[in-house]
């Protein structure tokens, strides 16, 4: 039996231990398994259904996929799963860039913490669907093409201590071209009491990334209802550092931007849009304390 088939047959309880580095090939656990915990291996790619499972040292490491897709390296469709010292790195496509999706949570999910962990190389790297009580603390995410963080946090969700580093965008070189740190929307049902808090987001190499952006997607109806965001650093050649639009009884507090200059000698970009802060569509009940920015010139 491979260690892939001896996860797939794992009962409630079972405990399944690897050695660091002994590969797994791809790991699936069924809409029926629950409480399986996997502690150690390297697998090429997980999809977890169920409930109630936990990961531990979890290696997964994306075998190259050729052409550009948003493929999930690791897909969610559960509740009450932990991923504690999770280890994913992805690949490249044919042109060089990062591929395909780090860790997905379908809307299907609820209750998901992901501590300790280190997701990098991807086109994006976590991916929201709008799943409740999410936890992300004291984790790495960076090395993407495109967005970092990105999807709808469920009710409830916290994002904590995080470090957040190096998008590369493709085609880079116009005003257009450019990631996301962190990219939230609400569609048509309101969110509630979302937390960041304590991130940084960094880029020192000039490509063009936009800092944390929350906001209402198209014409739809949702608010952010009580989010908070707290000692947030966002410093990068951005357009906008950190957005929040459509939102009621906000709290931001210590919150700082920092736009640096662009490799090439340009200066600074402040658009029309550049700001720490910018409220683009309502803004009810906001307390603000100590927001500021910075334009670094050296």
């Amino acid at each position: 039996m491979t260690p892939a088939q001896a996860i797939a047959a794992a009962k409630p309880g079972d405990v399944l231990t690897f050695a660091l580095d002994e590969p797994l090939g791809a790991v699936k656990l069924g809409t029926k398994q629950t409480r399986v915990t996997v502690k150690g291996g390297v697998a090429d790619s997980l999809t977890v259904y169920g409930a109630e499972h936990r990961f531990i040292g979890l290696k997964v490491r994306q075998p190259v996929l050729g052409a550009s897709t948003t493929a999930a390296c690791i897909r969610v469709i559960a509740k009450d799963v932990a991923f504690d010292g999770l280890d994913a790195e992805g690949s490249r496509d044919l042109e060089g860039y990062p591929n395909g999706y780090g860790l997905v949570l379908d809307s299907r999910s609820a209750n998901i913490s992901v501590v300790g962990s280190k997701v990098t190389g991807f086109w994006a790297g976590v991916v929201l669907g709008e799943n409740p009580d999410t936890l992300l603390d004291d984790c790495e995410f960076g090395r993407t093409r495109r967005s970092i963080l990105l999807g709808c946090p469920g009710h409830r969700s916290r994002l904590t201590r995080l470090k957040l580093h190096t998008v590369t965008p493709r085609n880079y070189g116009g005003l257009g071209d450019h990631g996301n740190f962190i990219g939230f929307w609400t569609a048509d049902r309101d969110i509630e009491d979302v937390v960041l808090d304590t991130i940084t987001c960094e880029q020192r190499d000039g490509h063009p990334v936009m800092g944390v952006s929350m906001y209402c997607k198209g014409n739809r109806t949702g608010w952010w209802v009580r989010p908070s965001l707290h000692n947030i650093v966002v410093i990068s050649q951005h357009t906008q550092g950190i957005t929040l639009s459509q939102s009621r009884d906000a709290v931001l507090e210590r919150l700082a931007s920092f736009a640096t200059r662009d490799p090439r000698g340009l200066p600074a970009r402040p658009k029309v849009q550049f700001a720490p802060m910018l409220f683009l569509k309502g803004d009810v009940g906001t307390v603000k304390r100590d927001v500021w920015m910075a334009i670094d010139q050296k």
